[in-house]
């Protein structure tokens, strides 16, 4: 069978491998599905943007295009399927892997290059962040899939983009569509739009064709994103007077919320010191970029790689017998530059696990052109990749089995549901419950990190009082148990107190029980 066939055949039968295994890991639900993945779908197919307030905190007002699969697989078949889709669509992002990997290596035959390039999409996709999200509805991988695939085409291409003609320009526009989808999709894989704008660069040609180039990308990347997220970005323009809302507030000065940026800015570097040593304190420590605890030292090794494979190349010292040089070059400056704008604006792990994923590529590219002989090399490889493997500790006992429904929630009957509206307290995430309510319920999250109880001047806080205040029917609290104190708080800043003995359990089968209170409105 001839190897373009055979390569074909592992691409397709890749997103099987890895829907069967996102079944196979078990359902996996977490904190961000309880917040705003289930939620937020639910809320644009039912146009709820203008019934509830703030009730997933500032992930309300994410883009919800990306979770609708999730929401309508998981609310109408059975729950596995739903490990199908997630597994599925991680595969597609490690057949890119290995379609960027035989793009890149240059062995003695096709045989050894796509044996090669399959280890590599499969060592990617073995990585501590990856085995975490396969399944995961988190979409940190899926949202790569117009990265990787940008990518792969630009490499493919690299050798006939250093004159701007009409194959250039197509090219160039097709991969920056792909990427600003992407983007569009998820905005935290930006920092990768930056590599690959700085790709764009680097790739061989006159300074005008490289400024042209650059210039095509980004204006296709431009459209891309308003493809996935242009209504978005104009309802919440509509909505609030900010289309990144409520992110970037200092610039936009939306009404509603505080004048702030709104970032989570709790994982990046403190200092020059920890900036420089960054994948090394993370390497050792993941708290320094995630809340969960896990172990992968490939980012690390990449970051020694790479500057001493730089001044090989620098020198004309490299061996160009297992890769192509210009190839190599344009991987090491898309890592790096998505790598560097990654800390500066996150510093949150699992926003950098496509870079994970095509570490050991990273990885293969570096010792293969070092300046030692070809055996040295590949055993070196062999040593690396194995030490490092090894080395991955990955945490899966959260993962929960596929019986019953996607997502399950127990609500009490409730009278007069078209004249009752629920208050929402405390910090844990709870707007998955939501859909679960009769629809002609409003819920207000009157206490969040986007809108303290106590906040009287803002937009979203004078709305809610409002609302609260002219409301004449029926009030509820919903709230965790363990934020009891956090709620009669909340509840004291706008004038009401709890019922007792009205509280009742609100249950699932993917969170924690949540108490559901009526309350009074007393005298101020």
């Amino acid at each position: 069978m001839p190897a373009r066939w055979v390569h074909i055949g592992l691409l397709a039968l890749a997103p099987l491998v890895f829907a069967v295994i996102g079944v196979a890991l078990g359902k996996k639900t977490g904190w961000d599905l309880h917040n705003y993945h289930w939620y937020n779908p639910f809320a644009w197919l039912t146009n709820r943007l203008d019934v509830d307030v703030g009730v997933g905190h500032h992930a309300t007002y994410y883009n919800p295009l990306a979770d609708v699969p999730l929401y309508l697989l998981g609310s109408s078949l059975p729950s596995w399927t739903v490990g199908l889709f997630l597994g599925g669509v991680t595969g597609i992002v490690v057949a890119l892997l290995g379609a960027i990997a035989y793009q890149t290596l240059q062995l003695r035959s096709d045989a050894q290059r796509l044996l090669a390039a399959t280890a590599m999409a499969l060592l990617g996709a073995s990585g501590a962040g990856a085995w975490q999200e396969i399944g995961d509805p988190a979409n940190d991988i899926p949202a790569a899939i117009g990265i990787f695939a940008a990518l792969w085409l630009l490499l493919a291409r690299s050798e006939r983009l250093s004159v701007f003609d009409s194959f250039a320009v197509r090219t160039v526009v097709i991969a920056g569509a792909l990427c600003g989808m992407s983007v569009g999709l998820k905005l935290t894989t930006a920092p990768f739009a930056v590599g690959l704008v700085g790709a764009m660069l680097c790739i061989d040609g006159a300074f005008k064709v490289r400024l042209a180039r650059t210039a095509a990308f980004g204006a296709a990347a431009l459209c891309g994103m308003l493809i996935c997220a242009g209504f978005w970005l104009w309802r919440m323009w509509e909505f609030s007077g900010n289309p990144l809302f409520p992110y970037f507030n200092d610039l936009f000065k939306s009404p509603l919320i505080l004048t702030e940026n709104y970032r989570d800015l709790n994982f990046r570097p403190q200092g020059i010191g920890e900036y420089l040593l960054f994948p090394f304190l993370f390497s050792a420590d993941s708290h320094h970029v995630s809340e969960s605890a896990f172990r992968d030292l490939r980012i690390a090794a990449v970051y020694v790689l790479l500057p001493l494979v730089t001044i090989f190349m620098a020198g004309k010292k490299v061996r160009a017998d297992l890769i192509e040089p210009s190839k190599a070059k344009l991987l090491f400056v898309f890592a790096t530059l998505a790598y560097f704008a990654w800390v500066s604006v996150f510093g949150i792990y699992r926003y950098l696990i496509p870079l994970e994923m095509l570490a050991p590529l990273l990885i293969a590219c570096a010792i293969a052109l070092f300046p030692l002989a070809r055996t040295m090399r590949l055993v070196g490889f062999v040593v690396a990749m194995t030490s490092l493997q090894l080395a991955v500790q990955v945490d899966l006992s959260d993962r929960q089995s596929w019986n019953g429904p996607y997502v399950q929630v127990d609500v009490p009957v409730i009278q007069d549901a078209e004249s009752t509206m629920v208050l929402m307290t405390g910090h844990e995430p709870m707007s998955y419950v939501i859909p679960y309510f009769p629809r002609a319920i409003p819920f207000v999250r009157i206490d969040s990190w986007l809108v303290h109880g106590s906040d009287r001047t803002t937009g979203l806080a004078r709305t809610m009082r409002k609302r609260v205040a002219a409301h004449s029917g029926p009030l509820w609290v919903l709230f965790a148990p363990l934020e009891t104190q956090a709620m009669l708080a909340a509840l004291n800043n706008y004038d009401l107190a709890l019922r007792s003995g009205t509280c009742r359990p609100v249950t699932s089968n993917v969170g924690i029980a949540l108490a559901f209170c009526r309350v009074d409105k007393v005298a101020a």
